[in-house]
């Protein structure tokens, strides 16, 4: 529903989509609405509204054009024939394209390196990283300095520094 897409978007936290299989119309868009997407080999990726009489919806046409373009989101979504995933990895839909026996092995390995990481430091650069998709370069650079005027108030910046000047791994708290 369109509250689980709005709330992969505006959540702090970075979703990780791991598709093995089809992604088709709905599925689709969900995983576009992801942060991350890893896929197997095997996967697919269709955007099947049009052949069935329907517009994208859930955000598809909203995140696709901005991932390809608009000339390959329209061609793709007005044809509605399903895209391999290493085509999807050479387009930029997929982040990584791994066997069918490693990709749930990857997508945690992934998830757990980035709850290890500043979550402060990720929620704010997720939320950058989304505005500058709907905002002019001077707003972006306000947004950038409220952002990282937050980012200085955080403990685990602290801990970041420490760890740089003892030359060892940081262990963030997320505060």
């Amino acid at each position: 529903s369109q509250q689980l897409i709005s709330a992969i978007v505006e959540l702090d936290q970075p979703f990780i989509a791991a598709v093995n299989g089809s992604a088709a119309g709905a599925g689709l868009s969900l995983a576009l609405a992801c942060d991350l997407i890893l896929a197997s080999r095997n996967a697919t990726f269709t955007s099947s509204f049009t052949k069935i009489g329907l517009v994208p919806d859930l955000g598809a046409g909203y995140f696709l054009p901005k991932l390809v373009g608009s000339h390959i989101a329209k061609q793709i979504m007005f044809s509605g024939e399903p895209i391999t995933a290493e085509k999807a990895r050479s387009l930029h839909i997929v982040n990584e394209v791994y066997d069918k026996e490693e990709l749930l092995v990857e997508a945690y390995k992934l998830a757990e390196s980035l709850s290890c990481a500043a979550s402060a430091a990720i929620g704010l650069t997720k939320q950058l990283i989304n505005k500058s998709q709907n905002v002019g370069f001077k707003e972006y650079l306000e947004q950038e300095v409220l952002s990282q005027s937050v980012a200085f108030q955080t403990e685990d910046l602290k801990e970041g520094v420490k760890a740089f000047l003892e030359k060892r791994p940081p262990v963030f708290t997320g505060k």
